[in-house]
């Protein structure tokens, strides 16, 4: 059994920019929500490479997960995943659409699996709206000061 988790929203800023601002994982810490903490090391990239690994607290659970960049196509698509494969896991994709130069579409799209997933859907389905809804928000707001200062 499988479910997804969607949102959308529109920012005032060129697909290029709210990318960058998306795969800058170095400024996360800056304005990604309360909810969706990243873990980072001195020798982490950023922007995000294909394959590379983040380890991030999600909706303020005890430990750590790591999720993997699986899916990075400038400025389009960003996506990763984490779980436990057979048990619980979701990818997340970032899916930018340009309205016109200026304005962009971001979806959030989170598709979970496994055969916990059934299970724990009435308990994962509203977190995983929350999180994404309030990345989607921070993410605004971050590619719209990004914009306004340069």
């Amino acid at each position: 059994m499988s479910f997804i988790a969607e949102a959308d929203h529109t920012i005032e800023a060129p697909p290029q920019r709210v990318f960058d601002k998306l795969t800058d994982v170095a400024s996360w810490p800056t304005w990604m929500p309360r909810s969706f903490v990243p873990i980072l090391r001195s020798d982490t990239a950023s922007p995000l490479r294909l394959g590379d690994r983040i380890k991030v607290k999600v909706a303020g659970g005890p430990l750590p997960t790591t999720i993997r960049v699986s899916k990075l196509e400038r400025p389009n698509v960003l996506a990763w995943r984490g779980g436990v494969r057979g048990l619980l896991w979701a990818e997340h994709r970032f899916v930018l659409e340009p309205l016109g130069e200026r304005r962009t579409r971001v979806r959030s799209i989170e598709t979970w699996r496994g055969a916990l997933s059934g299970l724990l859907r009435p308990f994962v389905l509203p977190l995983a709206l929350r999180v994404g809804t309030e990345q989607l928000a921070a993410l605004d707001r971050a590619a719209t000061i990004s914009h306004d200062v340069n």
